[in-house]
């Protein structure tokens, strides 16, 4: 039963952790164009779709 308890509150205290450590982000401005469209899109997916 000691062995359930130990790594039920090693699992808590991991997840706890996970939590409050959040997403990390990038500094600056990166230098990957995220805003340019990419050719396929808004190229019609199905012959005769209307966009």
């Amino acid at each position: 039963m000691s062995f359930i308890r130990a790594a039920a509150y090693w699992a808590v205290l991991g997840l706890l952790a996970a939590v409050l450590m959040g997403c990390a982000t990038a500094g600056g401005p990166s230098d990957v164009p995220w805003n340019v469209p990419q050719p396929w899109e808004g190229v019609p997916s199905l012959p005769g779709d209307q966009q």
